[in-house]
């Protein structure tokens, strides 16, 4: 570096969620990749932000919005973010417009990748759109292939999601993976006790003469709480009263 290269300020931002970890998407190889991208640039690390668990489909995460805050600064000298690719930042280009992007533009705040070709250029302004719409498309293709499985599961008469009041959860195998283990699939089965006071609170509500409020007492009454063991609230009485598990 000479004399005229003057060392430009800069944050880092880092994301990662628990199956990324796997993946070798940890929070050390995101922070040496930017630390080694500043070094080349002349660039100081002011701070690293870093968001853990939070998705990418929007900007709702705590650090982020700390970072984009300080950013926004009119006293700030912090003129560049550098992340680890443009998928730790966001995989939604709406939100990264509105949310991420324009906040960027206001305030003259470049935006650098330690593993992309990105830049203020045309070209490198397409490379960041790009980018940024394989990530949005690689999280639409997984949720059409979740729901599909979920959906396949459902039909096949297997049960997903929360287990209803007065159930209990039962595993049933059906078969070994490739490995070797067991998979299992999850079916449900009566509880007796709290099943027959939920059975009560239904037939009393047939009667047509009691409100929603009024029964939620009478649950109380009988012994029926929630499954943390709490008093049933008047929404959970209405799940009750609407779900089609009890029909």
């Amino acid at each position: 570096m000479t004399d005229t290269q003057q060392i430009q300020k800069a944050y880092g931002y880092m994301r990662v969620s628990t199956e990324e970890q796997v993946d070798n998407m940890s929070f050390q190889t995101q922070e040496q990749a930017i630390r080694d991208y500043a070094q080349r640039h002349n660039m100081e690390i002011v701070h690293i932000y870093h968001d853990d668990g939070y998705t990418a489909k929007n900007a709702r995460r705590p650090d982020l919005q700390d970072m984009l805050q300080n950013l926004s600064d009119r006293h700030s000298d912090v003129k560049n973010v550098i992340i680890y690719n443009t998928r730790r930042l966001t995989r939604d280009i709406d939100s990264f417009s509105r949310d991420i992007g324009s906040i960027l533009v206001a305030h003259r705040i470049q935006l650098h990748s330690a593993t992309e070709q990105m830049d203020d250029t045309p070209q490198g302004r397409f490379m960041r759109t790009l980018s940024i719409a394989l990530g949005q498309l690689d999280n639409e293709q997984k949720g059409q292939v979740i729901a599909d499985n979920m959906r396949g599961v459902a039909l096949e008469g297997w049960w997903q999601g929360n287990i209803p009041l007065g159930y209990s959860p039962k595993k049933v195998p059906v078969g070994q993976s490739r490995n070797g283990k067991v998979k299992e699939r999850l079916t449900l089965q009566r509880n007796d006790t709290m099943g027959d006071k939920v059975q009560t609170v239904l037939e009393r509500f047939s009667k047509g003469d009691i409100t929603q409020a009024q029964l939620a007492e009478f649950a109380d009454t009988i012994g029926l709480k929630s499954s943390t063991g709490g008093t049933l609230g008047l929404q959970s009485i209405k799940h009750m009263l609407t779900s089609i598990t009890y029909a």
